[in-house]
């Protein structure tokens, strides 16, 4: 059980890696809500420097939490999934990071599973949302019903709206209706969506 705490044990890193950053959160769960304490984020131009990169932002975090850890969970992009599963060569580093230092992993998730374990935490809901990943030159589309990634588009490059548009109809299944609600994710706030 992730939010069961050891002895001492008061805070979780979640790691979040995406296509073009690394975004790395201190947190505390308690009576039901999830408080932030520190965040710290990096850019990533390839996987070879994500341990350093992971290591800076880790340390702005800690600076701002001003506590340490050692249980993190992996958010990864579906960027970094081959056949529904991370990545041997994503899956190599990040245990080497959590060996380097002494993290203890408590789980590799997709960003879709952890945004709808965080509406279901923070909501009190079971999300049935599109959940989209809008980065520079990679989006993932997801459908998420009663708690389940039903299905997912990924399109590699940058996308426009009508090839956004046509991700999300792709989600579709016939006799059914999609979710009116829409998610979006991406790195930074200001960047705007596709024109």
């Amino acid at each position: 059980n992730l939010f069961k705490k050891d002895e001492g044990q008061t805070s979780f890193l979640a790691l979040t890696v995406l296509p073009n950053k690394i975004l790395a959160a201190i947190w505390d769960f308690a009576e039901e809500k999830i408080e932030v304490l520190g965040l710290g984020e990096r850019s990533l131009g390839h996987v070879n420097v994500l341990i350093h990169q992971a290591a800076v932002a880790i340390d702005k975090a800690g600076e701002e939490a001003r506590t340490d850890v050692s249980k993190v969970v992996f958010g990864l992009s579906h960027f970094y999934f081959t056949d529904g599963s991370p990545s041997k060569e994503i899956l190599g580093v990040l245990k080497k990071l959590a060996k380097d230092f002494a993290l203890s992993p408590q789980a590799y998730v997709s960003c879709a599973a952890a945004i709808n374990h965080f509406l279901k935490i923070e909501e009190k809901i079971t999300p049935n949302v599109i959940v989209i990943g809008a980065f520079e030159n990679f989006t993932e589309v997801h459908l998420l019903e009663n708690s389940n990634i039903v299905k997912s588009q990924v399109e590699k490059g940058e996308v426009t709206v009508g090839r956004m548009t046509q991700l999300i109809a792709g989600l579709k299944e016939e006799g059914k209706d999609l979710p009116a609600r829409i998610v979006v994710f991406r790195p930074d706030k200001e960047d705007s969506l596709p024109q």
